[in-house]
């Protein structure tokens, strides 16, 4: 009995793991599709995407409204520098 909660931990830890970087991988190709143009449209819609692939979890919410403020705060710094 000992070994197969072992076993069912190691396999959550492993799912979570997976999880973690595949929501890594994709905020880092919604970043580089938003460097490309810096369409605030564009990334926001893809974030909405990104909630709607994880389910709307409240941490993918959570990370997600977090990363976006800071990509935000980017945007702004890049507009108001003369760009766009």
């Amino acid at each position: 009995k000992v070994l197969v909660t072992l076993g069912n931990e190691r396999k959550q830890m492993n799912e979570k793991e997976e999880r973690i970087k595949s929501i890594y991988n994709d905020c880092w190709s919604i970043y580089k599709n938003y460097l490309v143009d810096h369409d605030m449209g564009k990334f926001n819609l893809h974030c909405e995407d990104l909630i709607k692939k994880y389910d709307g979890q409240p941490d993918i919410e959570g990370l997600v409204f977090w990363w976006a403020g800071r990509v935000q705060g980017l945007h702004d710094a890049y507009t108001r520098n003369g760009r766009r």
